[in-house]
């Protein structure tokens, strides 16, 4: 039994590996013949590692080679994104798709993509989606030859999957997808595992009571984490409204070689919508996509649902072998702001009913009531009428305090204005709740003149200049003006947002993920195009521009930075799933977990987890892995340049 830790670290141009092998067992040298640049740290035609023969040394070359410091990047100088979407040939694939996940399906060592838009594809000229290899500089369509549309009943054209996550689902060391869409309850696909073949083909799995084909459902969402800590990954899902009608979410536990709804059993059930059940956090709710990650510091994972229409979020809090609804609670459900004044269709109806409950109280309307959204004076004073429009949470630590926080995205109209939640930061506390502190720390926007739209839907936190500080992309679509906003978090905790020749330039951004693209040490983005609305502004690209862009950082390779991958045994999901990290430069103390998915119709960033870490020269490392039974394990290695190491530690 043991789990591994692959960590590699660069500083410019000269690169390091390094190895932690626990166990009975030591990983072994493999030979690979891919195609396209070799991975950091391996000469071309040499062994994946080197040194295997003497695991336990501090062993490999000394280089000659001493780093420097190099002056941290600042705003106003080096723009940090560059559109090399030509270049890696994604204008002329034109995947134009805004649901997007980052996964090494084929185990070559460099991230890929998979990119999907709603229906069914013909591999033809209704495109769907596209599965594309990264070669190490460029990306190759293998949509088709992979399998990974393969149908189960209605062949030759290829299976829906809008939605998709990566994991291990079988623990044999590689990746599968979990694959969902919306049913209308006359398709008779349905929700798949397809199994990775190991070769870079996927096959359809059996035929699981989640498929739920001809079934109507809407999949929100979908997250993988192993919630018993058995070492299989069990499968969360966020349910929509099917028809208009709310339904229960779904949670699927891994059980033998099946997996049983055990919604009700771990206590995650919801109830039909009622003003109290709603008001409570208890109603069902209109997921728009899922989380999963250890927000409380003890191995097991929370989950998520984020919700449309108004309807509060849902937060499950892990008790041991149930969860706890502390939607309401912990304050994610919705903000504080109960002040239903705020809305100018408030303000209009008070105008015209002054004698209604409450409309003593109204300022008057600013604007125009010539006309305004319908206001239902005795629903939308409800708290959770005054709740958001939630795209995506994303699970990160925002302070390097060793605690996850939450970024939320949020829809806001300007007519509603303050009555609706916007995006936010929410800090955890440490027990159980967070404190939103968004506007105070600076992730805000100017809205000049109305009319405006905040069409902010999906959310990507990583940490683009390596300073060892995460900072913040927001993607905002489908409304005149919408783009990706990109917040840098200066030394003092605050967020200065960019503007978008400095930052990243890109119109109605929609879905996000991040990854080492380049292999060269910094992080990349890939960001899909929502073409909605486009009659009503200028945010969308013309026909032949909406494809899927890769955007390449151009700033944080010049610091130090440590990327950690890891892999489980027995006990732990082969993909580590639900693994933190926490690495310890001295001054900076970041944790960061290994994903299953989040995200607006199912987005995912790499696995492999990247970590700047500024001018440190040595880090401290550790692994919590997501088990009962396996320790954590502890690495101090160095973060600079000069050597290549291969570590070794038995238990």
């Amino acid at each position: 039994m043991y789990q591994r830790a692959q960590v590699q670290s660069r500083r410019e141009k000269v690169k390091k590996f390094f190895v932690l092998a626990l166990g009975l067992g030591l990983w072994a040298c493999s030979d690979s013949e891919k195609d396209g640049p070799p991975p950091e740290g391996m000469d071309a035609g040499s062994d994946a590692c080197l040194d295997c023969e003497d695991a336990g040394a501090d062993s490999g070359p000394d280089l000659g080679v001493e780093c420097g410091p190099t002056e941290p990047w600042q705003p106003g100088g080096t723009a940090v994104f560059r559109d090399v979407s030509e270049e890696w040939g994604l204008k002329g694939i034109q995947a134009v798709g805004s649901r997007i996940s980052v996964a090494d399906y084929d185990s070559d060592g460099r991230p890929d993509i998979f990119v999907r838009r709603s229906g069914r594809d013909d591999f033809g000229e209704n495109r769907r989606a596209w599965l594309l290899r990264n070669t190490g500089s460029g990306f190759e369509d293998t949509t088709q030859a992979s399998g990974i549309l393969a149908p189960r009943f209605t062949p030759p054209e290829g299976r829906p999957a809008e939605v998709a996550v990566f994991g291990d689902m079988d623990n044999d060391g590689d990746l599968d997808a979990v694959t969902g869409f919306t049913n209308d309850g006359t398709e008779f696909e349905g929700i798949e595992i397809m199994m990775n073949q190991g070769d870079g083909t996927f096959a359809l799995g059996e035929l699981y009571p989640f498929h739920q084909g001809q079934t109507p459902f809407v999949v929100g969402g979908i997250s993988l984490a192993d919630i018993d800590l058995d070492g299989h990954l069990d499968i969360w899902i966020g349910m929509g409204a099917p028809g208009g009608v709310p339904a229960q979410d779904q949670l699927w536990v891994r059980n033998g070689d099946n997996y049983e709804d055990q919604t009700l059993s771990w206590g995650v059930a919801t109830q039909d919508w009622t003003l109290n059940a709603l008001n409570l956090g208890r109603a069902h709710s209109n997921a728009w996509s899922t989380a999963a990650c250890n927000l409380g510091g003890d191995r097991c994972p929370e989950l998520m649902a984020a919700s449309y229409g108004r309807a509060p979020n849902h937060l499950w809090w892990s008790n041991s072998r149930v969860y706890e609804n502390q939607s309401v609670s912990s304050g994610y459900a919705f903000d504080e702001n109960q002040d239903w004044t705020a809305s100018h269709s408030a303000r209009c109806f008070c105008d015209a009913n002054p004698e209604a409950e409450g409309c003593d109280t109204a300022p008057d309307p600013i604007y125009s009531c010539a006309s305004y959204r319908p206001w239902d004076h005795s629903s939308d004073r409800q708290p959770f009428r005054l709740g958001g429009n939630s795209g995506t949470t994303v699970c990160a630590d925002l302070n390097n305090d060793g605690l996850l926080d939450l970024v939320t995205t949020e829809i806001v109209h300007w007519d509603v204005g303050a009555n609706s939640d916007p995006s936010d930061l929410l800090y955890n506390n440490g027990d159980g709740t967070f404190t939103r502190r968004g506007a105070e720390l600076g992730l805000v926007k100017d809205h000049a003149s109305v009319p405006w739209d905040d069409g902010d839907i999906t959310a990507a936190v990583f940490d683009f200049d390596n300073d060892g500080r995460n900072d913040v992309l927001i993607a905002s679509t489908d409304y005149p003006g919408t783009r990706a906003h990109l917040y840098w978090q200066r030394p003092d905790g605050t967020f200065e947002k960019l503007a978008p020749e400095l930052g990243i330039d890109m119109k109605s951004a929609h879905g996000v993920a991040v990854a080492d693209f380049d292999g060269d040490g910094d992080l990349d983005l890939i960001v899909g195009h929502s073409a909605n609305r486009c009659s009503s502004g200028d945010h969308c690209y013309p026909a032949g521009e909406r494809h899927v862009r890769i955007f390449e950082n151009t700033v944080g390779q010049d610091r130090n930075w440590v990327k950690v991958k890891l892999e489980g045994s027995e006990g732990v999901n082969r993909a580590a799933i639900g693994a933190q990290v926490t690495v310890d430069t001295g001054d900076l103390k970041m944790v960061q977990e290994v994903g299953g998915g989040h995200g607006h119709y199912g987005l995912q960033n790499e696995l492999t987890l990247h970590f700047g870490v500024g001018d440190a020269k040595e880090v401290d490392i550790t692994v919590d892995w997501p088990s009962n039974d396996a320790p954590a394990l502890s690495k101090r290695v160095p973060a600079e340049c000069t050597q290549l190491n291969t570590l070794g530690t038995n238990r």
